[in-house]
């Protein structure tokens, strides 16, 4: 659904999915050069993903789901 969104709007040069795991010192890398985060779940069971807190520890801005666990961030 997102990258067919990215290909409609023509913007495939400007976004980047990576869909495989990363180490962490790869994933930080990744994450200080990011623009934005998108944290697409809407499961309120993953209330915090491992990537969410390091892109939060990043600086990165932050777009998600409005859990009521996450409003405080």
């Amino acid at each position: 659904m997102l990258q067919q969104m990215v290909e409609n709007l023509k913007i495939q040069d400007h976004v980047q999915f990576i869909n495989s795991f990363l180490p962490t010192p790869e994933l930080l890398e990744y994450l200080q050069l990011t623009d934005i985060y998108l944290f697409t779940s809407k499961d309120p069971n993953q209330a915090v993903s491992g990537t969410f807190s390091y892109a939060l520890s990043s600086g990165c801005p932050l777009f998600q789901h409005p859990f009521h666990t996450q409003k405080r961030f």
